[in-house]
């Protein structure tokens, strides 16, 4: 198993992210097939702002979800993460799952949920099936409680 391999001078560098033209990147081990990992952002698909222009302006995950068709929504990740794909990331940070909890959440039009979390699974999980179907880790996140941008680093919920 590659994980009983690491030496630990091959495992503090997998602890962090270093920053490129991606949101973060952590180092591969060659030598154990354990290969670099690119992330980038996210759940509206590849944020580039060093190079404008050069993306993709996506549906909105909510607007995906207004659809309530999981065929459209296993479509936009599936495109979404040929995107990634493309630009040499092999981590997407999303899609965003949490529901909808404030109407005038400035988030919430991230979110496949919406406000419905009987939509919200069958719309992420088709959102996920599509982009690890073009060969990228989803990363699925906001589970729940990422739904206010007011005082959130302080919240104890």
């Amino acid at each position: 198993h590659p994980l009983a391999s690491l030496a630990d001078t091959d495992s503090v560098p997998c602890r962090s992210c270093r920053r490129a033209c991606y949101t973060g990147s952590v180092p591969g081990i060659p030598r154990l097939g354990i290969p670099t990992l690119n992330m980038n952002d996210g759940p509206q698909g590849f944020r580039d702002p060093a190079n404008k222009g050069t993306t993709t302006c996506w549906p909105s995950g909510l607007t995906v979800a207004a659809t309530w068709d999981v065929d459209a929504a296993t479509a936009w990740g599936r495109d979404i993460g040929a995107e990634f794909r493309m630009k040499g990331a092999n981590v997407a940070l999303g899609p965003g799952l949490n529901v909808a909890r404030f109407p005038r959440g400035g988030r919430n039009f991230e979110y496949i949920s919406g406000e419905e979390p009987v939509l919200g699974a069958a719309m992420a999980a088709a959102a996920v099936h599509g982009i690890q179907g073009s060969g990228i880790i989803a990363n699925a996140k906001h589970f729940v409680f990422n739904n206010q941008e007011y005082d959130r680093g302080d919240l104890n919920l």
